[in-house]
């Protein structure tokens, strides 16, 4: 039996909030609800299956709307995003006592690449 949303996740709402992300409160419930959608949904995860998931649906428009003409900036979100996850690693080491270094993994699979690049070069 697929997973039903009955109400928003607190978890996902208690992160989204400690984000202090700038959106007004439709988009902020948008952003949740999409969030929700996309970790329960199995398959393919189209705005239709996603909304599917909710006993009170959101009609799939407005999803769509909140991705595609919503003024938030996805700069914004990043940098949140990216300030969030260094405090936390910050947080664990100094709870276990290690020394305060990030060690970070770049992953450059999604990066423009030359047309002429066949394969990974050594460095």
């Amino acid at each position: 039996m697929l997973t039903r949303i009955i109400h928003q996740s607190p978890q996902l709402v208690t992160f989204f909030e400690s984000l202090g992300l700038p959106l007004t409160k439709p988009q902020k419930r948008h952003l949740i609800n999409l969030t929700d959608g996309i970790l329960v949904t199995e398959g393919k995860k189209t705005l239709a299956n996603i909304q599917r998931r909710f006993v009170e649906a959101p009609d799939p428009s407005n999803m769509a709307d909140f991705l595609r003409i919503s003024p938030w900036s996805t700069e914004e979100v990043r940098r949140r995003l990216q300030r969030f996850m260094v405090k936390g690693a910050l947080e664990i080491a100094e709870a276990k006592g290690d020394p305060r270094i990030i060690l970070l993994a770049v992953d450059d699979s999604i990066a423009e690449k030359d047309k002429q690049t066949s394969r990974l070069e050594a460095v």
